[in-house]
């Protein structure tokens, strides 16, 4: 479904994605972890073409990046950003309704941003994107007046709306309390289930560790670790990507736990 070939960022002359190569197929979930800056969020945007690769190949499905376009994009991938926009003036359901945007016949990111586009079918799409989010119940709050998770969970419907192929979501966990982040583990898993692709970038490596699928370690811009997270949450490996003390312990529900050790 994705193919990453050779590809290369930078910001002037420091280089934030260095010659990255990366395979993530249909119906996988995979989450990329690694230390402040290690590029990270820039491959989430070269994956959506929201930033171009100075050099390498982007291939979606069989077909080059540069060949989509803009509503094709938003058909194939969509995005959940770390940090949400700020939108208070909209209900959940009128945020939520905003993922069918690309479905729909009118003008493609027009300005400004339209809402109720949708027919019944959308509703229902809606409706049944809210109700996975667990946000069904907010659909008339207005986003200014949510919590950041509420939000979070908003921004998360959105994204199921518009039932892209791809999914990428860059810190899902922020501002989750540990029952929805226990619902966001099964909700991903599902969505790979029924044959999305589903990248996850996060700094929790516990989370991941419990999603119990693919680890992509990134350190300066490179993979340095590509496994289970058995595999990568691995005192050896993780020697590498991150400075300071840290303890792996091994629990009996058979997931690594990676503690900070405080420095004496």
């Amino acid at each position: 479904m994705i193919k990453l070939d050779g590809l290369r960022f930078s910001y002037g002359e420091s280089p934030i994605i260095d010659n990255l190569s990366l395979s993530v197929g249909a119906g996988e979930l995979t989450a990329i972890s690694g230390p402040n800056g290690s590029g990270k969020t820039t491959l989430l945007y070269l994956i959506t073409g929201l930033q171009r690769a100075d050099s390498g190949s982007v291939v979606i499905d069989g077909r080059p990046l540069r060949d989509y376009t803009r509503r094709e994009m938003a058909r194939k991938v969509s995005l959940m950003p770390q940090y949400l926009p700020y939108t208070p003036w909209l209900t959940v359901a009128e945020l939520v309704e905003l993922g069918r945007y690309s479905h729909s016949g009118k003008g493609f990111l027009q300005n400004p941003l339209p809402t109720g586009l949708h027919d019944m079918a959308d509703s229902e799409i809606v409706a049944l994107a809210m109700e996975h989010a667990g946000v069904g119940n907010l659909a008339g709050r207005l986003s200014g007046e949510l919590s950041g998770g509420e939000l979070r969970r908003a921004h998360l419907a959105r994204v199921l709306a518009q039932d892209a192929d791809v999914i990428l979501l860059d810190e899902p966990t922020g501002d989750l309390d540990l029952y929805h982040q226990g619902e966001l583990m099964s909700l991903l898993k599902k969505l790979a289930a029924d044959g999305k692709t589903v990248i996850v970038v996060t700094h929790d490596l516990n989370f991941a560790a419990r999603l119990g699928v693919r680890l992509v370690l990134m350190k300066d811009g490179r993979i340095i670790g590509d496994g289970s997270p058995d595999e990568i949450i691995d005192d050896s490996i993780l020697a590498q990507a991150y400075i300071g003390g840290f303890e792996v312990l091994k629990t009996d529900s058979h997931h690594p736990v990676v503690l900070p050790r405080p420095k004496e």
